[in-house]
């Protein structure tokens, strides 16, 4: 499961995630569709009341695949406190 599909999935819309986070819709959306830094994901786990592994995917993966080379990428995420982010 993708960012894309998690948003869906947990029954959020990209117009009320975007207000949750205190961002205009696109901005939101540029995020989803880039390369979003792992602060950005946290806000987004935040803003739906869940965890970052839940909201890259259920399925617990610890991986990730380059969209330019297909490699898989071994990823680890550990918790941003507030005051990193600052």
């Amino acid at each position: 499961m993708n960012i894309k599909q998690t948003i869906a999935a947990k029954g959020w819309t990209y117009k009320r995630l975007a207000e949750a986070m205190g961002i205009t819709q696109p901005s939101l959306t540029s995020i989803v569709n880039g390369n979003p830094t792992l602060a950005k994901l946290q806000a987004m786990a935040d803003a739906m009341g869940i965890t970052v592994s839940e909201l890259l995917g259920e399925d617990g993966a610890t991986t990730i695949t380059c969209p330019h080379c297909g490699k898989e990428i071994p990823i680890r995420l550990n918790p941003v406190s507030k005051k990193e982010e600052k």
